[in-house]
Parts: structure tokens; C-alpha cells; sequence
């Protein structure tokens, strides 16, 4: 036994260290399996751009326009803006 501190050579601080890095682990790979379910969760019908149990914009529009809700220059507008620059 050097100096009284016994077997350990950190005593106290030995344990805080390894709680903290067991707690970092723990955060690491809950924050890893929110990402995982996150992206499955989201699926390739959002990636292409549809809300979930939605349509896509373009269709609705025309859908719109079809209705007479929107007349012919408000829907080539629309349509210029969906499409993009």
C-alpha cells in the first residue's frame, strides 16, 4: 500500500469516470437506434418527396385545376413553382 490510497489508484474519481463513459456509451447508442428508426421510419415515400398518406403537390394541383378550382394561368403558375427554376 503506497501512501494509504489502497489498491486503487484514483480511488473516488475511478468510479465517476466509469459511470461517466458507461453513460456516454449508453447515449451513443440510444442516439444511434433514434436515427436508425427515424430513417426507416420515414421510408421512400418521403425521400421522393410525399407526405405520408398524402399526395404529391403536382397531383393535387392538377387535381384542382380538373375541378375548376384554379383557372388555366394560375395553374401554369402553380406549376412553374413545383417545377422549380
Amino acid at each position: 500500500m503506497m501512501g494509504g490510497w489502497g489498491n486503487s489508484m484514483m480511488g473516488v474519481w475511478s468510479i465517476a469516470w466509469s459511470i461517466l463513459a458507461l453513460l456516454s456509451i449508453l447515449a451513443t447508442v440510444a442516439a444511434v437506434v433514434l436515427l436508425v428508426a427515424w430513417l426507416v421510419r420515414r421510408g421512400p415515400a418521403m425521400q421522393a418527396g410525399v407526405k405520408p398518406g398524402g399526395q404529391e403537390a403536382g397531383e393535387i394541383l392538377r387535381q384542382r385545376f380538373a375541378a375548376g378550382d384554379i383557372d388555366d394561368e394560375e395553374y401554369k403558375r402553380r406549376l412553374a413553382v413545383l417545377d422549380g427554376p
